[in-house]
């Protein structure tokens, strides 16, 4: 599969930059053929896909994706993690940068939540880990961990 293409099914992007130990990446999320699923590629939007990971999420369905976000750790080396939204499931999931759902899944009071974005910590680099999800027609929800 080279490069990402418009029939793709691309729902969204999320831009990782390299690191000590890992190159920079762009991660899509696509449901081509109803089959959710993580790509990623180079350094470059269209240079090859390097890895394909089919979403399963515990048993749990994932249908109608709407958003990827990335969330960096608070390591600078350390890889962070993809946030994805399911608008019709109203549910966020976390996944690492290869694809390995980290549990557990959130259910969000939005309907048909149709973006998400990760914000910086409350109270520094340790503080709560937030997101905001935009809501039809205009409306932002904060979300952010106890």
């Amino acid at each position: 599969m080279a490069g990402v293409t418009p029939d793709s099914g691309v729902l969204g992007v999320a831009y990782v930059a390299a690191t000590p130990t890992r190159p920079s990446a762009y991660h899509f999320v696509s449901d081509a053929a109803g089959v959710p699923m993580i790509l990623a590629t180079g350094r470059q939007p269209r240079s090859d896909v390097l890895l394909v990971k089919q979403l399963p999420a515990n048993n749990a369905r994932i249908e109608d994706l709407a958003g990827i976000a990335y969330a960096p750790d608070a390591d600078p080396d350390a890889d962070g993690r993809l946030v994805l939204l399911s608008a019709q499931e109203r549910m966020v999931l976390v996944y690492t940068l290869n694809g390995t759902l980290v549990p557990p899944t959130l259910r969000v009071d939005a309907r048909r939540p149709q973006g998400i974005a990760v914000v910086p910590p409350r109270g520094g680099a340790h503080g709560a880990a937030c997101f905001l999800l935009f809501v039809p027609p205009n409306v932002l929800q904060e979300y952010c961990a106890p």
